[in-house]
């Protein structure tokens, strides 16, 4: 995929989920921010920072009668959570007001989920979601267990093959997929150069009108929306889904491809990794050759712009966001590094967390090679031969 052809202007736009927030189980949520006496704040600029985020996170706990002594920051990322001990409660701090509707939606999609009987975190039982100082804010039953690791990629399979199988729900209003609904906000909020910035809205307009051709093979069903490991707790060796922030009724294509991306451009998994969770799934995304590309590019867009909000916490986050800004420029050579969520420190294999991941020099020798040959298949005279071949 190249650069040529990119359109002038920018003419997506993320306000149309805001009506959800007049419609069915959304508008009970909403009162409660009039309870709290809040006010809009969509449009502040403030950056988010872990200290900004304790601070807001000691307010919002008065505010719900919850102990926040002991409070530990478990993910900074899109999202701050805490995990509050004495209360067995995690709470969810978004970072604007422009949050506010998925905020109401996740509230609805956990009861909905639990009303399904299908395994999801579950809601505390306090007024919500609140708002404070501008954030949005949640707050969630600590589940005690264990975040999902690389050995349970089949589980993470067999949840979106059952999530995929429900039916859309009827109680409340679930939104639309928006595929692409976050990337300008972060682009336009992101402390990074403006040729990045120049770089990343020419690619945006490109994908979206690539999106907007393809014709999905598989049935529009509910989606995770962000479906990775760890965003799967395991309890009593069991997996729970947790994080609805972008729950949908869309494409299931979108939700297994993210992982078909990890594979195949991150290289965070091995071929026997990745079949596992194609086998549980019951469908490998990557066989859609025609419309794959296309999202692999997308996840990888997304996953660079999420991780540029925090480019300027760590010396870590800033060197992969450079690394991955390599690889959506076309200069594939560099692997990618999973991170947690937390401003400090990446995902790693090991349990501990300590480290950058160290891949090994077999693995990166195989993605190198994945990738220098995909390169080499989009050469026209090359592709027209593949395409007779096949």
């Amino acid at each position: 995929m190249t650069g040529r052809g990119l359109t002038s202007g920018l003419t997506a736009s993320c306000g149309h989920h805001l009506a959800l927030a007049t419609s069915g189980d959304f508008s009970v949520s909403a009162n409660a921010r009039k309870v709290a006496g809040v006010t809009d704040a969509t449009n502040d600029t403030t950056p988010f920072s872990a200290a900004i985020a304790r601070e807001v996170l000691a307010r919002a706990c008065a505010l719900a009668a919850l102990d926040s002594n002991g409070a530990r920051m478990l993910r900074f990322g899109e999202n701050a959570l805490f995990h509050l001990p004495a209360e067995a409660v995690v709470v969810r701090i978004a970072r604007t007001m422009d949050y506010w509707v998925d905020a109401i939606k996740e509230v609805a999609v956990s009861r909905w989920l639990a009303s399904t009987g299908f395994p999801a975190t579950t809601v505390q039982q306090v007024t919500q979601p609140l708002e404070v100082l501008g954030h949005p804010i949640t707050f969630w039953q600590f589940i005690d267990g264990r975040n999902g690791t690389l050995a349970d990629i089949a589980h993470l399979g067999t949840l979106l093959r059952r999530l995929h199988a429900l039916p859309r729900p009827t109680g409340f209003d679930l939104p639309d997929e928006d595929i692409l609904g976050r990337v300008l906000g972060r682009i336009g909020r992101a402390p990074i150069s403006s040729v990045d910035k120049d770089f990343l809205l020419c690619r945006f307009n490109e994908l979206s009108a690539e999106v907007s051709r393809l014709r999905y093979p598989l049935p529009p069903a509910p989606t995770h929306g962000d479906a990775h490991v760890q965003n799967m707790m395991i309890r009593d060796n069991r997996p729970v889904f947790i994080d609805f922030e972008r729950f949908a009724w869309g494409h299931p294509e979108w939700d297994i491809s993210m992982t078909a991306t990890e594979y195949q451009t991150a290289g965070w998994w091995t071929d026997a990794e990745y079949e596992s969770f194609t086998e549980a799934y019951g469908y490998d995304i990557t066989s859609w050759t025609e419309g794959f590309p296309v999202l692999r590019t997308v996840h990888e867009i997304k996953m660079t712009t999420w991780l540029m909000q925090n480019v300027n916490e760590s010396p870590d986050i800033a060197r992969e966001y450079a690394a991955r800004m390599q690889t959506i420029r076309g200069r594939p050579g560099v692997l990618w590094h999973p991170f947690l969520g937390n401003a400090r420190q990446p995902k790693c294999r090991t349990s501990s967390c300590q480290e950058i991941c160290e891949l090994t020099n077999r693995r990166m020798t195989r993605v190198l090679i994945r990738q220098r040959l995909m390169k080499v298949s989009q050469i026209p005279h090359v592709s027209a031969r593949l395409q007779r071949a096949r």
